[in-house]
């Protein structure tokens, strides 16, 4: 142990090697517009040429519904390197779709899964007692290979607490396996129990099953119970966290969750399920996860000694456990626990986080003292994994503070108005890797800060070359002069914001980093051509960032006649309208490593 705490302050003291430069590719500027081929929603999927981009009719989303019916959607397929535009699939919407409109009436989108040769397009229909499940297929040119087709539906009876809720999943790693199914629906006190199917190419099934999890439906619900994952082991592992019962509460200890994870693994060609608790006597598990291999699971998370806190709220430190897929049970498990140097070396530079003990009750002992200089703050959570060989995995992690703001308001005549905003403040790049055994062998902080609209913005995202991670965030502020020797942080003008791209890249040896930035904008761009990079829309497919840039702004003729016709124009007044009155100009973008 000693030699590895030498090891991780010896890591510190070494710098990287001189980081890569990223690189940009851009499609052309696009002109996007209702009419017309609709806005960019999100990238689909990739495969050996093309990256698949959805584009959707904009439109302000409905408070009122759960599920909002999106009435234009386009693929369109480009040149994965180039960003340039190839081909393009009209879904719905469209003239070319006119005669098959009937067929997609009260259809909502669903999901697209990319795969070398094909691409699926799923859409589902609901009602109160039954979800249906459609699907349609494309080859890589985006021509249809097998026209939409009903293929699945859960019911359920009158009365039923647990709403029948859909799932589909494909793996590219296991010979383009799609997996299909749900949680039926079913009453309290009952298992939950799902309902899968393999699909084949033709639309036919190879496979299929009943299984029952073990664990009750406690309330009314109307969404999944679980998280889903179609495994490089060809198996379905199933994510849950179960409530324990009321003989379990009752020898809970002060502090103690009364939720713990389980992984459920089922073999689909059997029918076989495997579960495994993951309960620990004086320990909270926070941000559990896992990342499935072949022949083994590697599982993950903080954790919270109750010896250290009571009140079960610190994480003082990483839990790693590696789980044989064939048996599901556990090889090696650790608990590797921060100490009180580590975390003093950690944010050396970060005087916010070396000296926490923000909250009044760590004050009141030495114990609660202790605690609190041995671990990080309460609000970590854990990003992105990386794994850059078969024995190390990279945490990346960040702070996450999500708040509200209600303003109130009194009118002339005595009305009382209120408005609450809601948001989320990220502060720091956070990042540990962690050994085959579990045990940390470096660990590195970059201080960063930016607040969000909305609450739960991940906005962390991260490629590797095997030598370096290169990660994108949002930060608001420069770290910039000083002021009476110490550091002054200032926030960033609108111009940089918009101009520039902060990266930083680790190394993977050494967990030293580098940050960087990214020149979106050169002082001679146009202003017409300029660009913009929202941390928040950023999707990693193959090692590579991909991104878009969209400007909006109102159609001039129909904006005159709606505020006409309504008489007003406030800004809240727009919510509740389609979005027709809105134009725009964007673009794609692709960043990686220059060769």
């Amino acid at each position: 142990m000693k030699a590895r705490l030498f090891l991780f302050f010896l890591c510190l003291s070494f710098g990287v090697s001189k980081a890569q430069e990223l690189k940009a590719s851009w499609s052309e500027m696009q002109v996007y517009d209702n009419g017309k081929d609709g806005f960019f929603g999100d990238f689909s999927g990739i495969n050996s040429k093309y990256i698949y981009g959805k584009f959707i009719r904009f439109q302000m989303a409905s408070p009122f519904k759960k599920n909002q019916r999106i009435s234009k959607i386009k693929l369109v397929a480009f040149d994965k390197l180039t960003m340039k535009k190839t081909f393009t699939a009209a879904l719905i919407g469209f003239p070319e779709n006119k005669a098959a409109k009937e067929k997609y009436k009260d259809l909502i989108f669903y999901k697209t899964i990319v795969f070398e040769n094909t691409v699926y397009v799923f859409w589902f229909k609901e009602s109160k007692l039954k979800d249906e499940l459609y699907v349609q297929s494309f080859d890589a040119n985006l021509k249809v290979i097998k026209p939409l087709q009903k293929i699945y539906e859960l019911s359920a009876e009158k009365g039923q607490k647990k709403k029948p809720e859909l799932f589909v999943m494909g793996n590219k790693e296991i010979e383009d396996k799609i997996l299909i199914g749900g949680e039926m629906a079913g009453d309290k006190n009952e298992n939950v129990k799902i309902e899968y199917r393999l699909l084949n190419k033709d639309f036919s099934f190879e496979a299929s099953g009943q299984v029952t999890l073990p664990y009750l439906i406690t309330r009314r619900s109307n969404s999944l119970s679980s998280s889903y994952e179609l495994g490089n082991d060809g198996n379905l592992h199933i994510k849950s966290f179960v409530n324990k019962d009321g003989e379990e509460r009752k020898l809970l200890l002060k502090g103690e969750s009364s939720a713990y994870p389980i992984i459920s693994v089922v073999d689909l060609k059997t029918g076989v399920l495997k579960p495994l608790e993951f309960k620990f006597d004086n320990k909270n598990i926070f941000d559990f996860n896992y990342i499935i291999g072949k022949q083994t699971t590697k599982v993950f998370g903080f954790f919270c000694d109750l010896k250290k806190d009571p009140n079960g709220w610190d994480t003082h430190g990483i839990f790693y456990a590696i789980i044989d897929n064939a048996s599901n049970t556990v090889k090696s498990i650790n608990f590797s626990m921060f100490t009180k140097d580590q975390l003093n070396q950690l944010f050396v530079k970060d005087k916010e986080d070396q000296k926490k003990a923000r909250r009044k009750d760590l004050k009141k002992g030495n114990d609660a003292a202790k605690s609190d200089e041995e671990s990080l703050q309460s609000d970590y959570v854990i990003e992105n994994v990386q794994s850059a060989d078969n024995n190390n995995l990279v945490l990346f992690c960040s702070r996450m503070y999500n708040y509200s703001v209600t303003t109130c308001t009194t009118n002339a005549n005595g009305g009382r108005s209120c408005t609450t905003n809601y948001y989320c403040e990220k502060s720091n790049v956070t990042a540990f890797r962690i050994d085959a055994d579990g045990d940390i062998v470096w660990a590195s902080n970059l201080d960063r800060e930016i607040t969000y609209s909305g609450w739960y913005k991940w906005d962390v995202t991260v490629i590797n070359d095997k030598a370096n991670f290169y990660v994108l965030y949002g930060s608001a502020y420069n770290e910039g002069a000083t002021k009476k020797g110490k550091t002054k942080k200032k926030s960033k003008s609108m111009k940089e914001s918009r101009d520039q791209l902060e990266y930083a890249v680790f190394s993977y040896e050494t967990g030293k980093f580098q940050k960087r930035t990214y020149m979106i904008n050169s002082p001679t761009t146009p202003k017409a051509e300029r660009k913009s990079v929202n941390p928040l829309a950023i999707q990693v497919f193959e090692n590579r960032f991909y991104f878009n840039h969209v400007k909006t702004s109102f159609k001039p003729l129909p904006t005159i006649l709606t505020c006409a016709a309504s008489l007003a124009c406030p800004p809240v007044l727009l919510m509740f309208y389609n979005g027709d009155i809105y134009k725009g100009k964007g673009c794609l973008g692709t960043l990686a490593p220059m060769k």
